[in-house]
């Protein structure tokens, strides 16, 4: 068991709302270790009518997901498997699917050339907008289904056609997202059923997923099922690009094996890089989000540090009597040095004790700005000077790239001292940074914004 865990700590742990988008801001959510949400937004709401788009939602719920530390990953949807749900704008003639002879869905003609010329001009505006804002973007399954030997498929549908039109569509999916992962789910293909009946169409997707650096995914995460470990999953056992994988624990999947196997199953024959967890009751609360709360201390400290987000919402300096160990302020308020306080012991360390415990030791080591003749432990772990002098003693001061969990301290322009923490939140090329300088807990893009005094890693 322990090996699992920490195999599920090296991967990014996204929880799958599907459509059900509002889940975002419920604290069983926020206060989880999950680093971000997948979110479904449909092309036909996207694109209420032709050429007008509305990203109003995706804009709304990636601010949202921002401020609170969390990161977004769209799923893009063309395709259906419900006979009463159309996921392409009215203006395109969906295909109707079918499942032993019976109507089961609709998807959008993705061979027809107009169809894809209108898809790719949607690519492209999303992209100019929210490329390097979200984590990423995932295609809908190129899996679609128009009976035994494609007995219902419409006029002009051909196997050959269908491959071109995926591969044209990672193309251009790359093409809007240079920054973002941009990612396709490739479980199936029309036409071969492998290892029978091979034609290299989903061996093809994946050679040009590879050729363009493009993601790739499966919809559903269950081992050992014969159909997807000949298919997808054995060309993601085997993939060998730089590009992520990623694969999705969807409904129904939870019932295919515990959450701690799933997730041995991902990281261990599919290598995955991003797993993401269906929000499906009661697995959701009762098993997903508590094996995600088992986390490597870095991540345990990261998630404390945004947890405060929304909850510390003001800033009062003043002197305070403390319980110790463990002493703090209402969580409402507090003061920069409080953020790095509050996330180490979601990590497990009191720093009030740590630094207390090196100050008894070492007083004349600590800086003598405050008159004090002997270690007080009701402020001195809250004064940053006494903080960067104590990673400074403990060996923790590095030099170079910043990367998530690292301590960071400035000097405002009005030479007051300030601390805060890389978040693991990116805004373009630079991570964003968690700390309070005075209107709450925030997560803001001010790591170069002040003159910079310390640099310090202790995970």
């Amino acid at each position: 068991m322990l090996q699992v865990l920490i195999l599920a700590a090296t991967v990014n742990n996204f929880i799958f709302f599907n459509l059900d988008r509002p889940q975002i801001r419920s604290e069983a959510f926020l206060g989880s270790a999950a680093e971000g949400a997948q979110l479904k937004y449909t092309w036909r709401e996207l694109e209420p009518e032709k050429g007008r788009y509305d990203f109003s939602a995706i804009r709304s719920d990636q601010a949202f997901l921002q401020s609170r530390g969390k990161k977004l990953f769209i799923q893009l949807q063309d395709v259906s498997f419900y006979p009463t749900i159309v996921n392409t704008p009215a203006y395109i003639k969906a295909a109707r699917q079918y499942d032993n002879g019976k109507p089961a869905g609709w998807v959008a003609p993705r061979w027809d050339p107009a169809t894809s010329q209108r898809f790719h001009l949607l690519l492209q505006a999303l992209g100019k907008e929210f490329d390097g804002r979200i984590e990423g973007i995932v295609l809908a399954e190129t899996s679609i289904d128009f009976g035994e030997d494609n007995a219902f498929a419409p006029p002009g549908f051909t196997n050959e056609k269908y491959r071109d039109a995926i591969l044209g569509n990672m193309a251009a999916l790359k093409r809007a997202f240079p920054r973002s992962v941009a990612m396709q789910y490739a479980n199936f293909m029309p036409g071969e059923w492998l290892p029978g009946t091979n034609k290299h169409y989903l061996e093809s997707v994946y050679q040009r997923a590879r050729e363009l650096g493009v993601a790739v995914g499966n919809p559903d995460l269950l081992p050992g099922r014969k159909g997807q470990m000949n298919h997808g999953y054995k060309l993601m056992h085997a993939w060998t690009s730089e590009a992520p994988v990623g694969v999705a624990a969807q409904e129904g999947n939870y019932q295919f094996g515990s959450v701690p196997e799933l997730a041995k199953f991902a990281n261990e024959y599919l290598h995955a890089d991003y797993i993401f967890w269906f929000a499906e009751e009661p697995y959701y609360r009762r098993d997903v989000l508590p094996f995600l709360s088992r986390d490597t201390p870095l991540q345990q400290m990261l998630a404390g540090a945004k947890a405060q987000v929304g909850k510390t919402r003001g800033y009062d300096p003043s002197y305070r009597s403390l319980g110790y160990p463990g002493g703090d302020v209402p969580m409402e308020t507090g003061v920069c040095s409080d953020v790095v306080i509050r996330a180490f012991r979601r990590a497990g360390l009191d720093l009030q004790v740590l630094v207390h415990e090196d100050m008894k030791r070492n007083f004349s080591a600590y800086p003598r700005n405050w008159g004090l003749r002997a270690p007080d432990t009701n402020i001195d772990h809250r004064r940053v000077p006494n903080l960067a002098t104590f990673f400074r003693r403990k060996g923790r001061a590095v030099t170079g790239d910043y990367k998530p969990g690292d301590i960071v301290t400035w000097r405002l322009s009005s030479g007051v001292p300030h601390i805060g923490i890389v978040s693991d939140v990116r805004r373009g090329d630079r991570y964003l940074m968690v700390h309070n300088i005075g209107s709450g807990t925030q997560i803001e893009d001010v790591l170069l914004a002040y003159e910079v005094t310390g640099h310090f890693r202790w995970f």
